[in-house]
């Protein structure tokens, strides 16, 4: 019963933190529609994607350490938890660093990817920093979130991201009705995840006082199950970044950064579909992470199937929805200039119902 309690308030403010990002989300992409150029969509775009190529550095070993976190929680193994928390925020302090230095690296080759005449007033090399520097500050507070999650307290975390959410999305509106500066909208994203990860650490530190990084002996079946998990985890990794991290990318450099504009208002669209299955999942995961850890195969099984069914039936009703509704919905948010053919709204549709249908997988392969 504690553990549905914490799903099912996990869930509800999950679900507050969704809503208020969606319908931010959609207010402020309206409003840059009509205030900038569908180059600039693209850029947003196509930035968002590289970051999320450079995360293949992450290697899966953060969903590792986790669930062995799982493990010890559920035996109060404070000194394994602080030892694994240790390891934890030592890692994440290394892949931002080299994240930072790949990014860095890429400056050159940005021309090939951005046709720079399509948006003669940016300089993407300052518009690209900004992104590099958002996504490296989000792995600093990493460690602490990791505590959140492993305590089954994901609605402080949605919390949390509801007031990132809100500054982040007022702020940015704010700067497209007055100015239409793009450097000045782009610059409030390092901002609020600067704000977002200070908040996840007072919070962490606070409820659980006795929880902190201190460098220790991990038991050697706990480093060789890091170790094995995080290569198995690794495949899984690098076939997700390629196969949903390159879109943009390709796009900007073959057919140019209006059309990636246009295609990314559908992504929006997308991503919200994702986020609310997305949400579902995240919500019961740490509470699966704790079933799994503790309970016999059998049930765990179990309740894999029923978590199959539900989430096959999200995908289908959300794909087909998706199809019938996309085009209109484009037209009516930010105009027929952006709107694409059917055959194209077909294959994103299936895209999704692929993306969707496996999420329970996701889920089981992330916890156990």
């Amino acid at each position: 019963m504690d553990r549905v309690n914490k799903s099912m308030k996990n869930l509800v403010f999950a679900l507050i933190k969704y809503l208020t990002l969606t319908v931010l989300t959609f207010v402020v992409r309206a409003i840059f529609a009509r205030k900038l150029d569908a180059a600039y969509l693209g850029v947003n775009g196509l930035f968002t994607n590289i970051l999320s190529v450079l995360s293949i550095v992450e290697l899966g070993v953060g969903s590792s350490i986790v669930y062995s976190m799982y493990k010890v929680v559920a035996n109060d193994d404070k000194e394994q938890i602080n030892s694994l928390l240790y390891l934890y925020k030592k890692i994440y302090l290394i892949i931002a660093t080299v994240i930072i230095t790949i990014g860095l690296c890429l400056l050159p080759f940005l021309p090939y990817l951005v046709d720079v005449s399509e948006i003669p007033s940016v300089n993407i090399y300052v518009a690209y920093l900004i992104f590099l520097i958002d996504s490296a500050i989000s792995y600093f507070a990493a460690y602490r979130r990791s505590v959140i999650f492993i305590y089954q307290r994901s609605d402080v975390e949605s919390k949390i991201g509801i007031i990132k959410v809100v500054f982040l999305n007022v702020a940015q509106i704010i700067v497209l009705l007055t100015s239409s500066n793009f450097y000045l909208y782009l610059i409030m994203m390092p901002f609020a995840t600067l704000l977002d990860g200070i908040l996840i650490i007072l919070f962490s530190k606070k409820m659980y006082p006795d929880v902190k990084p201190v460098k220790g002996c991990l038991k050697k079946e706990t480093a060789r199950e890091i170790s094995v998990n995080t290569k198995a985890t690794l495949i899984h990794k690098i076939g997700g970044v390629v196969v949903y991290s390159t879109d943009n990318i390709l796009i900007s450099s073959i057919v140019g950064l209006a059309v990636l504009g246009a295609y990314t208002n559908y992504y929006v669209i997308v991503s919200a579909l994702v986020s609310f299955v997305g949400l579902v999942a995240t919500s019961v995961k740490s509470s699966v992470g704790n079933y799994i850890a503790i309970e016999e195969k059998e049930k765990a099984k179990n309740l894999f199937d029923k978590l199959t069914f539900l989430f096959m039936c999200l995908s289908i009703f959300c794909s087909v929805c998706y199809f019938c509704i996309a085009n209109s919905f484009i037209f009516v948010w930010v105009g027929e200039k952006y709107v694409l053919s059917t055959t194209t709204v077909l294959l994103i549709s299936i895209s999704l119902f692929l993306n969707l249908c496996k999420s329970a997988n996701n889920l089981y392969k992330d916890c156990s």
